[in-house]
């Protein structure tokens, strides 16, 4: 649902709007629900493996960065600052330590910080300080990042979430 409602906000308040999900149906609901308009344009990808043709405003990564290893999360990082227009903000939200299942699970190997269950892989839980410092060692400028609860409620729960807004 967030997906749904963060792209009408952001179709209506910018010029262009790119939303990217590996799941065919999400865009297949998301096309049929917005149309095409011009300033509208739906992906059915990898976020992780996206090109350096376009220049974004605005990067948004919702409970994105905790789903791909630390490599992978580098290689995204360098791209979002790459691809950020001057002035461009990178927008994260995502599970750090503090978050109230880390640890649960079993160690994912050769990966620090990641848990699965035997229904899931529960994710990388990223450290609040190292993210921060990583997204400064690119280039990016830190404009707010907390690690709280009331980021993301979700009917009775209230976990706590790392949010970043970075500036290019």
């Amino acid at each position: 649902m967030w997906k749904r409602e963060r792209c009408n906000l952001f179709c209506k308040r910018h010029k262009n709007v790119l939303g990217v999900d590996q799941c065919e149906n999400e865009i297949a609901y998301l096309e049929n629900r917005y149309g095409k308009p011009g300033n509208l344009e739906f992906a059915c990808s990898d976020f992780s493996e996206l090109d350096d043709s376009s220049r974004y405003d605005i990067i948004y990564s919702r409970f994105t960065m905790h789903t791909i290893s630390s490599k992978t999360r580098k290689k995204v990082l360098k791209w979002a600052h790459r691809n950020l227009n001057t002035h461009g903000m990178f927008c994260i939200e995502v599970r750090g330590q503090k978050n109230e299942i880390f640890g649960k699970g079993e160690p994912v190997e050769d990966e620090k910080d990641a848990f699965y269950s035997l229904m899931t892989i529960i994710g990388v839980f990223l450290n609040f300080e190292n993210l921060c410092d990583q997204l400064n060692s690119i280039g990016f400028a830190i404009d707010y990042a907390e690690e709280k609860e009331r980021f993301a409620p979700f009917n009775n729960l209230d976990e706590t979430f790392i949010r970043v807004i970075a500036c290019k």
